[in-house]
């Protein structure tokens, strides 16, 4: 059987997850969030909950639009740019993206939800070993006591299940397991992958 799985996607997290059993390798994208603790400006903070909205919405375009003026009002913030770089991958616009991304964690190298992102378009782009490189540095920098560390274990489950390595998949699944944060949709996504990885996976 075929795994379709696509790690996660938030705005500010990036914890897009996507699993499902048919053969494409299609988006599934399950918004979890957005976190404005890092933005001061409450233009730019509005500004991102409109292009959330379209984000729910399903128009990225318009989404993009709102996180663009966002930077304007508020430039060089690692919040903005990830939002920026998450929509600009879901459209199409990977080197952008990248850019994006690595520009965020350049201003603020312990800004966690940068890597998670960043790491999942990697992985979306086939480039698994770079996923997992940049999710793994973010894994090291993160605790049990945030999210993010169970956004970041997840990921990496599913590369590590792409890239053929089963005990590391393995390994990264149980540590998702243990999430202890109520998020109904990311909990759901974890035990589809966790069932997957146990039935096709084995260590």
């Amino acid at each position: 059987m075929k795994l379709n799985l696509r790690a996660s996607l938030i705005l500010s997290y990036s914890i897009l997850c996507s699993c499902s059993y048919g053969v494409k390798d299609e988006a599934e994208r399950t918004f979890i969030g957005n976190d404005y603790s890092g933005v001061k400006s409450s233009n730019a903070i509005e500004l991102l909950k409109l292009g959330d909205k379209n984000i729910n919405d399903q128009k990225y375009d318009a989404a993009l639009e709102y996180y663009l003026k966002a930077d304007k009002v508020e430039p060089d913030n690692s919040t903005i740019l990830n939002s920026i770089a998450n929509t600009e991958s879901y459209l199409g616009k990977t080197e952008h993206a990248f850019s994006h991304f690595r520009k965020a964690i350049e201003i603020d190298s312990s800004y966690l939800h940068a890597y998670a992102s960043y790491g999942t378009s990697l992985g979306e782009s086939k480039r698994y070993d770079e996923a997992i490189k940049i999710l793994k540095i973010g894994y090291e920098k993160s605790s049990p006591s945030q999210f993010v560390h169970y956004a970041l274990s997840f990921n990496l489950a599913i590369y590590y299940y792409k890239n053929g390595n089963c005990k590391s998949a393995n390994d990264y699944i149980k540590i998702a397991l243990k999430n202890k944060f109520k998020n109904k949709n990311f909990d759901t996504e974890i035990f589809k992958v966790a069932k997957i990885i146990n039935e096709n996976c084995k260590p």
